[in-house]
């Protein structure tokens, strides 16, 4: 890592022909939608885009089975459904052979099943009404502890305290322990509840999400931006900010000069980069590196001769709390699905997956034609929306977005819509326009506040019920045992 001694401090000589107005650092939604944004306000803008691996299209990759990693959106996501429908990508409803039939789930395992399921959905029911609180930049509410703490008391069976963990994991990037119940909260209101989050990354309900082609997405893009330049395979490792520009340096060792730097990559990855001047204090602190595992979530699809999991009298779905594996029916003879493990072992996901759903749906599923898989480091979360740009370094990523939907495809398009209106704001501020503005807000997204009376009944739940039901009867047993003692003969 460089050291920032008096010869760095000096601005360094700009070589004009590597230099550039905007630098996009990551070829993902966010950073292309903030490409395409800037030229169509002003075409004659000089762009240049590095991409650390040799492909677009960041944590949405097209394979010739379908899409690994995100698929769907609800179609409340409107910076989403804008997007694709400007760019006349085919959209369609999420459509499986037979939704009617059981869907298979590891809490099923258990005897008490029924009660498993009913408290996790009065407490996911409980966290749903309450995000409205916890707006983003607030304080004065860190002494509610850490998430872990709440789910141990609030909810009663293991199998429920398991899953709700492993739902903070994937939701935050943090671990239950290590994330306090107020910031998984506001992460919930920057993305529209946690029962919006729970739609799409467990249930995926038919009809209820909307699907697209990835590959047709980013080949439109790459047409659109046919003036941009773009250089695969160069990781970042350092970016010096200076009063009148941004000097960047590849693996490559090469140097690129911009007047605007776009840092479109996922907030784990800025911990690999080099930062001069340092980071601000708030954001190097999620950055540091805490005492526990780091988590990768795999992306698989399976491709089988037939769907026999439907001839079993199975939809498909499967939820999986040991580790957390979340499947579906991706097409009539293909299952996807995910799983979160720790770093190290994504080898073991075609093992670990195909035996686990061997369980359910018969050795068949042991044999599939075709699988494919790839991996990609949990997304932290676990720190304020990165809206405002540092200097001349804009931050654009789906962990970025500050309004709705964070975490989400749209969230992705918002966050990259709001860092070319920041870049305009430096560059072109005369082209900033209120519609600008407005494309960056959720306006739309309801928010409304439930009763007090309402919020009270949430928080009644199979533990305190029990609990509290306990303690009563045992107070009764003692009162009517002192009272109905026989008095003393005297």
């Amino acid at each position: 890592m460089a050291s920032a001694d008096k010869s760095t401090m000096r601005t360094p000589e700009i070589r004009e022909g590597n230099k550039v107005d905007v630098l996009i650092v990551g070829a993902g939604l966010s950073g292309l939608t903030a490409a395409l944004r800037l030229q169509q306000r002003d075409p004659t803008l000089k762009m240049r885009v590095l991409e650390a691996v040799d492909f677009i299209g960041g944590q949405v990759t097209t394979t010739r089975l379908g899409e690994l990693g995100a698929k769907w959106f609800t179609p409340d996501q409107k910076h989403m459904f804008e997007l694709l429908r400007n760019l006349n990508i085919p959209m369609a409803r999420r459509v499986i052979m037979a939704a009617e039939l059981e869907t298979c789930s590891q809490i099923d395992e258990n005897r008490l099943s029924p009660l498993i399921h009913f408290e996790l959905d009065r407490y996911i029911t409980e966290l749903d009404l309450r995000w409205q609180f916890f707006k983003p930049g607030n304080k004065g509410d860190r002494k509610l502890g850490p998430m872990s703490a709440h789910i141990n008391h609030r909810l009663f069976f293991n199998d429920s305290r398991l899953f709700m963990r492993n739902l903070v994991l994937i939701i935050s990037g943090v671990e239950a322990e290590h994330i306090s119940y107020a910031d998984f909260m506001r992460i919930c209101y920057t993305a529209g509840g946690i029962k919006t989050l729970y739609k799409i990354f467990v249930e995926a309900p038919p009809g209820d999400v909307i699907e697209f082609s990835g590959n047709e997405l980013f080949k439109r893009l790459l047409q659109m931006l046919d003036k941009t330049q773009f250089v695969y395979g160069r990781d970042v490792i350092e970016v010096h900010q200076y009063r009148s520009h941004v000097e960047v340096r590849d693996i490559a060792n090469e140097s690129h000069t911009a007047d605007v730097v776009i840092l479109a990559i996922p907030f784990n990855n800025l911990k690999r980069i080099y930062f001069w001047p340092r980071l601000p204090r708030e954001m190097e602190r999620p950055l540091k590196t805490r005492n526990s595992f780091q988590y990768v979530v795999t992306s698989f699809l399976a491709r089988y001769a037939d769907g026999h999991w439907r001839r079993k009298g199975f939809n498909g779905d499967y939820i999986g709390i040991d580790p957390l594996m979340i499947c579906h029916e991706y097409r009539p003879q293909i299952y996807c699905g995910y799983v979160i493990l720790e770093k190290g072992l994504e080898a073991l996901t075609r093992t670990l997956v195909l035996q686990r759903l061997a369980g359910y749906y018969g050795n068949e599923m042991l044999s599939p034609l075709e699988f494919q898989q790839r991996s990609h480091e949990v997304s932290n979360k676990d720190h304020l929306p990165l809206t405002t740009p540092w200097s001349r370094v804009i931050w654009a990523s789906s962990a970025a977005a500050g309004t709705c939907f964070r975490g989400c495809l749209s969230g992705a398009v918002q966050s990259g819509l709001r860092a070319a209106m920041n870049a305009l704001l430096v560059l072109r501020p005369q082209l900033v326009t209120w519609k600008d503005i407005a494309d960056v807000q959720c306006r739309d997204m309801p928010r409304e506040q439930a009763s007090v009376f309402t919020l009270w009944l949430s928080t009644l739940n199979l533990y305190n019920v029990a609990t509290y039901t306990a303690f009563i009867t045992g107070l009764i047993f003692v009162l009517n045992r002192f009272y109905k003692r026989p008095s003393s003969v005297t």
